[in-house]
């Protein structure tokens, strides 16, 4: 009998001794952490009400479908956050799985895969389910992903689990924002043009106007006339012998008749 409840006891110690180690024994969570602040994360808009958004890419037992949070779908009104200021980024933990390791942040322009790093914390689940990250005061963008990663160490260092969470943001001002345009000095503003612009007054009309001089007559050239022949030097064409022997000409006929008197006055021989 004795020994019976010897056996017992032993058996019992022995199944809370069970217990205990399992209880204390590391157990490889399936849900972590993802982006709640200060806007929704892409695993909350892919995997909307499920805790496969809480899921790792890579080392634990369940995996999510998606392994890049950066080929999620994406938020298609991201908040508004200021280039050059610290911003907050909280975390949702699934599941109570507050797990240690380092945690890194990065702003990621999916247009053109520019990464510009924002800082690293460690055990940022476990201690504050936070991040503070250091925005640059020279990048602004439209379309930009604050990226978290979290090498989660609590089973070991050596069988660590991935997580990665994706926000999106519209980071603007700060030194990299367009310059404001330049104010107009007053002195080159252009005077407003009235609706109704007033003539300006003619100039007055005097009295008596001196009288306009007329306008100059041009000279007219002079045609070279040749100068006439001298009278003493022209000479008067003679006359035709039909002329000069016919009825119409007296000088022609008086010297016939002259000619024929003194034939007869030498016997008829001229």
């Amino acid at each position: 009998m004795l020994s019976s409840t010897r056996s017992s006891k032993a058996a019992a110690l022995v199944a809370a001794a069970l217990v205990a180690m399992v209880a204390l024994a590391p157990i490889a969570a399936d849900a972590h952490f993802t982006l709640n602040s200060p806007g929704p994360s892409r695993e909350s808009l892919q995997y909307p009400g499920s805790n496969e958004r809480f899921f790792p890419y890579a080392g634990g037992n369940t995996l999510r479908s998606i392994p890049d949070c950066l080929s999620m779908r994406a938020n298609p009104n991201p908040p508004t956050v200021t280039a050059g200021t610290a911003q907050v980024v909280g975390f949702e933990i699934g599941n109570g799985a507050h797990h240690v390791g380092p945690c890194t942040a990065e702003l990621i322009d999916p247009a053109t895969g520019a990464s510009t790093p924002l800082g690293s914390e460690a055990n940022c689940v476990s201690l504050r389910q936070a991040m503070t990250v250091q925005l640059p005061p020279t990048t602004t963008c439209v379309d930009c992903v604050i990226k978290v990663s979290v090498k989660a160490t609590h089973l070991s260092e050596a069988n660590p689990e991935f997580y990665s969470s994706c926000l999106d943001v519209k980071v603007t001002g700060g030194a990299g924002a367009a310059p404001a345009a330049p104010s107009r000095n007053v002195l080159d503003t252009p005077a407003p043009v009235p609706e109704n612009p007033v003539p300006a007054p003619s100039a007055p009309v005097p009295e008596n106007p001196a009288p306009t001089p007329p306008a100059p007559v041009p000279a007219v050239p002079t045609p070279d006339v040749p100068a006439p022949a001298d009278a003493a030097s022209t000479t008067t064409a003679p006359l035709p012998a039909s002329v000069r022997g016919g009825r119409k000409n007296p000088v022609g006929k008086w010297r016939n008749r002259h000619a024929r008197r003194r034939t007869t006055r030498n016997g008829g021989e001229n």
